[in-house]
């Protein structure tokens, strides 16, 4: 492969060259041989070289779209900024989401917590950053929005606060019971917040949303 988008016709050819290429062949040989605790591994590298900048942002709106990662490129080929080499490595890490959550179980444990587009006050500047330690602390799913499993509704409801507080969200429990299909989030807050005894790991939480 080169780094000069002059010698594609089109970034589907060049998407196809990603294919063959030997980086993304032992990426795929890694996860064919895969146990679920390496997959989740895998889920957050992959979440980490797609980043958090436009090629992720395409990445979310093209989410329910069989030839998404064809999509992501075509969106972004043109920019002057995206070197080639950076988007290969972004390239392989949605092409490691997509065979993920075309051929483990995991993933498809994933699927069953909801997830809705996000609101634009959870898509700032200023929000990415928190979305993506919240998804390095294994709270929300590699590459998405969507609470990963195990996370319980007590906890959601303390991400959200938090979220809240940081973002200055007023509505904030009309935004998260939308984005998790979440229902009476106001209550489960009260309960702990009358109690004094805050949900499971709500130290990291607050940790990593500081």
């Amino acid at each position: 492969m080169t780094g000069n988008r002059r010698n594609y016709a089109s970034p589907v050819e060049w998407l196809g060259a990603v294919r063959q290429d030997n980086a993304w062949l032992d990426m795929k040989e890694q996860l064919e041989t895969s146990t679920d605790a390496d997959i989740a591994m895998h889920r957050e590298d992959a979440a980490r070289r797609i980043g958090s900048g436009l090629v992720n942002e395409y990445w979310m709106i093209h989410r329910n779209k069989a030839n998404r990662v064809e999509l992501v490129v075509t969106e972004v080929w043109e920019l002057e900024s995206l070197t080639l080499p950076k988007l290969k490595l972004q390239a392989i890490g949605m092409l490691t989401m997509e065979w993920i959550e075309q051929n483990c179980k995991t993933a498809k444990m994933h699927g069953t917590r909801k997830e809705n587009m996000p609101s634009k006050q959870l898509q700032t500047e200023e929000a990415e950053p928190l979305w993506a330690k919240l998804r390095e602390g294994g709270f929300i799913v590699a590459g998405g929005y969507a609470l990963a499993e195990g996370v319980s509704n007590n906890q959601a409801a303390y991400i959200a606060d938090c979220i809240a507080v940081k973002l200055s969200i007023r509505n904030k429990w009309k935004v998260f019971e939308h984005l998790w299909g979440l229902r009476n989030m106001a209550q489960l807050a009260g309960t702990w917040r009358e109690t004094g005894k805050p949900p499971a790991r709500a130290d990291e939480i607050r940790r990593l949303l500081k």
